[in-house]
């Protein structure tokens, strides 16, 4: 028995001895004075817990994890709030340079930072943070206000450099930062951005986004409002500047970036081979020159696919899409292009691509693309939502895997049976359906098609309901409630009934006893079932 005992007492020790076991907070101020001090107190799987205050001076700039897998964070990453109050201030100018956080020792994804903002950091790479053969992960922050520049007037990422291996920066905000090349981000290598809003940026060129390297993912982000040409140097990608390897753009909204002083691409500028833009809502973007959607470069060969490009403007060619010289081309596939073909300029030696029978040149339908103060070009305030009756909703690519993937807002990509055009997928309009019966009765609805999630039917759909008692139970009435105004309420005693699906709609069946008299007790079923969802618009 003492063996056993030994036993059990050693594989304790091992237990406690982990470094989860042994993990520790480290606060700032309140045990540490910086937060690089409590940095290099900690071990892997330490958290450094930054109260909110505002940090500048050496010990909370230039933060270095020395290659240790730990998270530096707020009280609360999760709360834009405490985002907001925990404040990172470099204090960083041309003579003295600092950044936020400098990742150079082979760091990996346990090595976090999350829902700090840093702002005020200059440096020649990365202003903000600067990461280099590492590959941290970095979210919930708001990045702002940082600068990239060198005395020659280069530098690269304004508000984070990327550098190699596999960093991902997930749900920041990256606005307001300026560099050369990659207001926002400069990403070069193999890199994930995914849930960011990257806006109001400015470089020379990549106002939002500057990638170079190989399978670089950028998904469900927001870029927008950022501009390229900031030196008045022929501007190219005021959104994305892309020339990389395998690059995909997914579930993306670009709107309001702009290419100045003779500028290229004024969403996106690309040269990239083998690379695909999808799902994304490419629109509102503006060219000095040419391309004001997208401009294709240098024998790049992009597709895009499920996309739509609408309402963007070239000063001189190729509103949608431009394919410069030397063998460039496009393959467009399930995409509304505003003004089709005829708004894709191909150079010589170009071609365009793609089943035209899967395409549509048709107004998307935009909730309210010129937003409430009726400027399109206040980015901030326009809604680029499909609206009911949009022809991009069930247009998308019939055949495409979207297992797991989501929309701009988070939502499932196929909600209605089919994929949609572009970054929203629409929710379409749900049925309430309560039955006041204990009993079995049902409500049979035609059509009853399973390929649609939980009963989300497209804008128009007439439903048929048939109402079924069961046992002893008869057939009593229906109460409709209005599609515009809920307070009136229709008394319908025909069976079946037709409804059309032009809003949500809530239907109650009323079934009664033998002896005449309505049951109290509701029981909410549609073929077992209850129909009731809430929708996002």
């Amino acid at each position: 028995m003492r063996a056993g005992v030994d036993v059990v007492l050693a594989l304790c020790v091992v237990v406690l001895m982990t470094p989860q076991a042994l993990a520790t907070e480290r606060w700032v101020p309140s045990q540490y004075p910086t937060i690089q001090s409590a940095i290099d107190a900690c071990v892997d799987g330490d958290e450094v817990i930054v109260e909110p205050n505002t940090y500048t001076g050496d010990g909370n700039r230039d933060l270095d994890p020395n290659g240790k897998g730990i998270t530096v964070r707020s009280t609360e990453p999760n709360d834009p709030n405490v985002v907001a109050a925990t404040i990172i201030d470099c204090e960083g100018d041309a003579y003295n340079p600092h950044r936020g956080f400098l990742f150079h020792s082979d760091e990996d994804a346990n090595s976090v930072v999350a829902g700090l903002t840093i702002t005020n950091g200059r440096a020649d790479y990365g202003g903000g943070i600067f990461c280099f053969e590492s590959s941290p992960t970095i979210t919930r922050c708001v990045i702002t206000g940082n600068v990239a520049y060198t005395t020659m007037n280069l530098g690269l990422g304004g508000g984070v450099f990327l550098g190699g291996s596999d960093p991902k920066i997930t749900h920041c905000t990256i606005g307001g930062n300026s560099a050369y090349q990659g207001g926002g981000i400069c990403a070069l290598g193999q890199v994930t951005i995914a849930h960011c809003t990257i806006s109001q940026n400015v470089a020379d060129d990549g106002g939002g986004l500057f990638c170079q390297g190989d399978s670089t993912l950028i998904m469900n982000c927001t870029i927008a409002g950022n501009s390229a040409g900031a030196s008045g140097d022929h501007g190219e990608g005021g959104g994305i500047w892309c020339e990389d390897y395998s690059t995909l753009i997914m579930n993306c909204t670009i709107t309001g970036n702009t290419a100045s002083d003779y500028g290229e691409g004024g969403g996106i500028w690309i040269t990239s081979v083998s690379s695909t833009i999808a799902n994304s809502t490419v629109t509102a973007n503006t060219s000095d020159r040419d391309g004001g959607g997208i401009y294709v470069a240098d024998g790049g060969d992009p597709m895009a696919i499920n996309c739509v490009l609408w309402g963007n403007t070239a000063a001189e060619h190729g509103h949608e899409i431009y394919l410069e010289h030397e063998a460039s081309t496009i393959t467009v596939l399930y995409s509304d292009v505003e003004g089709g073909p005829n708004a894709v300029y191909v150079c010589q030696q170009c071609a365009l691509f793609g089943d035209p029978n899967t395409n549509i040149d048709a107004d998307p339908l935009f909730v309210d693309p010129n937003g409430p103060d009726g400027d399109p070009n206040t980015w901030q305030d326009n809604d680029y939502h499909l609206s009911g009756g949009s022809p991009c909703i069930n247009a998308g690519d019939p055949n495409g895997d979207y297992t797991g993937q989501t929309d701009i807002d988070g939502e499932p990509r196929v909600m209605l049976g089919r994929v949609d055009m572009g970054s929203d997928e629409y929710p379409g309009y749900t049925l309430t359906l309560k039955l006041k019966d204990p009993g079995p009765s049902v409500v049979e609805i035609e059509p009853n098609d399973p390929n649609w999630p939980a009963f989300a039917y497209p804008p128009g759909t007439e439903l048929t309901l048939t109402a079924v008692p069961g046992g002893d139970k008869s057939f009593n009435k229906w109460k409709v409630w209005d599609a515009v105004d809920p307070n009136i309420i229709t008394i319908d005693t025909n069976n079946p009934i037709s409804i059309v699906m032009s809003a949500d709609r809530k239907v109650k069946a009323v079934f009664k006893c033998g002896g005449g008299i309505e049951q109290a007790v509701p029981l909410l079923m549609v073929f077992g079932l209850l129909v009731v969802l809430g929708r996002r618009r």
